[in-house]
């Protein structure tokens, strides 16, 4: 019979009862000081469950614990937090394994409202939980921590991103964690007990479970953040490699663009796409700045801490955090230097070729771009592209809208949005560009629609040619339905 205690948080010090309801061998008193950290008095009231059984824990069972001459219990249990003292309305819970001391957090499905502190925009996803007999949905990323023999940083990282993927799209199936070690190809030795994944492994089980990984790296992008920024506000989770750490963690959201240096003009030049020649013909072309230099945090998934950390950017490098195992860590966004991207199967350009193909656009000087423009890139499925352009039917107009939504994309498109930096502050866009992601790496013209102020050019792929058509142009809210924005007093699709 599944047996429940609650627990009423008056103060931080209510935390400690639960190793008065967990044995120590499901808990560890690292895991009550995060709680009082990351949580405080946001949790009013714990719930602790017993018997759990959960199916990540229970796909390593049988792969591993139950081989062993210890015994190990297949039971866990489940602490089920609470924003309200009667227990209506769920934040989140927690599993807890009867595994090795400092590696006794399982699935970890925690709301980001009450753990972060400053404005995001997150990559979340709907989660059915049941319990007590009743049904909450929350809106997670998915968490855990490795439990060292089996699973180690890199399976983590890789479960995480899969089972978002599962929430989100019907076409992944559900990974167990187990299943996913078992899918990993061993290249001199044996997997388990695992010493670690090397990136070659992580894409092949990528592969075999139908995603197409990317990966990328500060040797050739100088600094992948820009990279790893457009992914994620293109919806895709990344995962980030820190080599130095061999150490891998997921890459979930980031902070709020920081515009004052932008409105009052003091952008450093760094900030400046290239173009493609330094011809004198480049001095009269627009300035462009990638929206992603604006951002100065990403957030992060380590299975070292509770979910949804901040790493920051330069200047300010480098935040310390208690992790659940008792230790103190330093994130630094420059350790990152490879990350691997989960994109679709069909989906040939990748970040670079997309970015390339539009400053290509701008130097040509046809279009009568603004002397200094902000770009703004990301991905979209063209079913959500659509309904984001017929939501706003007012801005685009009768005719534009009717173009767009009769438009034959591939399932996902790269989107770019231009705007006038006044414009991105009130989150306005002044041009679209949209782009054919399945377009070959070598077409000079991917393009499928170019909006100017009084025409815009579409490209009719069946006839193979493009169309001036004079249809008027001049702001629309930009597109926001890749990332959740997560404040303090609610949230958001953004």
């Amino acid at each position: 019979m599944v047996a429940t205690r609650k627990i009423i948080i008056h103060q931080l010090s209510d935390y400690n009862k639960l190793l008065e309801r967990v044995p120590t061998s499901h808990i560890d008193v690292a895991i009550i000081e995060e709680l009082k950290s990351v949580y405080g008095q946001a949790c009013k009231a714990v719930v602790v469950e017993y018997p759990y059984y959960e199916t990540d824990y229970l796909s390593t069972y049988y792969i591993f614990y139950a081989k062993k001459l210890k015994p190990f219990s297949k039971e866990c249990y489940r602490l089920l937090f609470f924003s309200d003292t009667r227990c209506y309305n769920l934040i989140g819970y927690m599993s807890l394994r009867p595994t090795y001391p400092g590696t006794h957090l399982g699935r970890t499905y925690l709301e980001p409202e009450p753990v972060i502190s400053n404005p995001a925009y997150l990559l979340l996803a709907e989660s059915k939980v049941h319990f007590m007999g009743g049904e909450a949905v929350l809106n997670i990323f998915p968490h855990m921590k490795q439990e060292g023999d089996v699973a180690v940083c890199a399976h983590v990282s890789l479960w995480s991103v899969m089972r978002s993927f599962t929430y989100r799209f019907h076409e992944y199936p559900e990974v167990r964690l187990g299943q996913l070690v078992e899918q990993v190809k061993p290249k001199d030795e044996r997997m388990i007990p695992s010493k670690g994944l090397s990136i070659s492994q992580m894409c092949d089980v990528l592969l075999a479970l139908n995603y197409s990984p990317l990966i990328i790296s500060n040797s050739s992008f100088q600094d992948c953040s820009d990279a790893i920024l457009t992914y994620i506000d293109s919806g895709i989770p990344v995962i980030g490699i820190s080599s130095a750490a061999s150490h891998a963690v997921t890459i979930v959201g980031h902070g709020e663009h920081e515009t004052g240096n932008l409105i009052k003009g003091l952008v450093p030049s760094s900030w400046f796409e290239p173009y493609l020649s330094n011809s004198d013909l480049t001095q009269d072309l627009p300035k462009v700045i990638l929206s992603t230099k604006l951002i100065n945090s990403f957030y992060v998934n380590d299975d070292n801490f509770l979910p949804y950390r901040v790493v920051c950017r330069v200047p300010y490098a480098s935040q310390t955090y208690f992790s659940s195992n008792g230790t103190q860590k330093n994130f630094r966004l420059q350790d990152f230097d490879y990350a691997i991207v989960p994109l679709y199967q069909r989906i040939q350009l990748g970040y670079q070729e997309a970015k390339a193909a539009f400053m290509a656009l701008v130097q040509m000087g046809t279009y009568s771009w603004l002397d200094r423009i902000v770009m703004r890139m990301f991905i979209s499925s063209a079913n959500t592209y659509k309904e984001y352009v017929y939501e706003n039917r007012q801005y685009f107009g009768k005719k534009l809208t009717d173009i767009i939504t009769g438009l034959e994309m591939p399932r996902f498109i790269w989107c770019i949005e231009v705007s006038k930096p006044e414009d991105f502050v009130d989150k306005m866009v002044s041009a679209i560009a949209i782009i054919d992601s399945t377009s070959s790496t070598i077409n000079a013209d991917p393009f499928l629609l170019i909006t100017e102020k009084e025409q815009i050019k579409l490209l009719n792929n069946r006839e193979q040619k493009a169309y001036q058509l004079p249809v008027s142009f001049s702001r629309v809210p930009n597109f926001n339905k890749n990332l959740t924005e997560v404040n303090v007093n609610g949230k958001n699709f953004i």
